[in-house]
C-alpha cells in the first residue's frame, strides 16, 4: 500500500489555529521559559555592550565565602560572577519565581525563601549550603528594604558557621535607573562602565553575636559602604586603554 502525507478529505483546521494533531510546542516553551529567555539576552547584552573591570575577588579563598551586596546592583554585577557557582537567595514570590529562572540560567543555584516568608527553611539551606563548601551571596537590604541598610542575617550565619563575609560594591557611570522600586535597581546602559569591587574578608565567630543586633546591621552596611565607594574610586580612575571587559 502506498502511504501519503498528503490530507484526506477537506482541511477542517479553524482558522488562526495549528493544524489539528499538532502540538504548538515551540510557543509553548517560550511562553513558559521567557525569563530564561530575557537572562539570555541580557548576559550577552552586559558581556558585549558594558565595559567591566573589577578588584579584589578572593582567589585564593580556602573553603566558602558568604558575598553580600545591595540590591540594587544586582541587575548590574549578577551576570558577571556566574563563575563563582554563588547560591543566591531568592524570596518565595511571583517576582522571586522569575528570578530564579534568570539567575540560573547565570550560573547560580538558588536557594528560596526570605526574612519575611520562609526565613527558618532558608537559614537551614544556607547552613548546609556554607557546610557543603559552596558560596553563598546575599543582597542584605532586603527583601523589602530601607534601601542600603543591611540587615542582620549575614552577620548571625557568618558567626555560627564560621566562613567569612565579603562585601561587594558596584559602581556604573550610565543607568537606567528603576526610580519606583523601593531598591532603586540599576541597569547599566550601552557602552557605558562598570566597576566592581569586593572588599576584604571579614570573619567572626560566635562570640561576635553579643554584639547587639542593632549594631550588627551597622557593622555590615559600613562594610558594604566602604566597597561602594571602592568601586567609585574603580571607576573613576578607569584606564583609558582598558575599553572591554577585564580585571584590573
Amino acid at each position: 500500500m502506498v502511504q501519503t502525507t498528503e490530507p484526506i478529505g477537506p482541511d477542517i483546521t479553524p482558522k488562526g489555529h495549528a493544524p489539528l494533531g499538532v502540538d504548538n510546542r515551540l510557543g509553548r516553551h517560550f511562553l513558559f521559559n521567557w525569563p530564561t529567555w530575557l537572562a539570555r539576552g541580557y548576559g550577552l547584552y552586559s558581556k558585549y555592550l558594558v565595559g567591566f573591570r573589577f578588584e579584589g575577588y578572593p582567589f585564593d579563598l580556602k573553603g566558602p565565602c558568604i558575598f553580600i551586596t545591595w540590591h540594587s546592583e544586582e541587575m548590574s554585577l549578577l551576570p558577571r560572577f556566574g563563575f563563582s557557582k554563588g547560591n543566591i537567595i531568592v524570596s518565595n514570590s511571583k517576582d522571586g519565581d522569575i528570578l530564579s529562572q534568570a539567575v540560573h540560567h547565570w550560573g547560580y543555584p538558588v536557594i528560596r525563601g526570605s526574612s519575611s516568608k520562609g526565613a527558618v527553611k532558608a537559614i537551614l539551606s544556607l547552613k548546609r549550603t556554607l557546610a557543603s563548601g559552596e558560596n553563598i551571596i546575599m543582597a542584605v537590604d532586603g527583601p523589602r528594604g530601607p534601601r542600603h541598610l543591611a540587615k542582620a542575617g549575614a552577620y548571625w550565619l557568618a558567626a555560627k558557621t564560621g566562613r567569612p563575609i565579603c562585601p561587594l560594591g558596584g559602581a556604573v557611570s550610565r543607568a537606567l535607573v528603576f526610580s519606583k522600586s523601593w531598591s532603586k535597581s540599576r541597569l547599566p546602559l550601552p557602552f557605558s562602565r562598570l566597576a566592581a569591587s569586593f572588599g576584604d574578608l571579614i570573619w567572626l565567630d560566635r562570640k561576635d553575636l553579643a554584639l547587639d543586633p542593632e549594631k550588627q546591621c551597622e557593622f555590615l552596611t559600613k562594610a558594604m559602604n566602604q566597597s561602594m565607594e571602592a568601586a567609585e574610586i574603580l571607576l573613576k580612575t578607569w584606564p583609558k586603554n582598558c575599553s572591554n571587559s577585564g580585571q584590573g
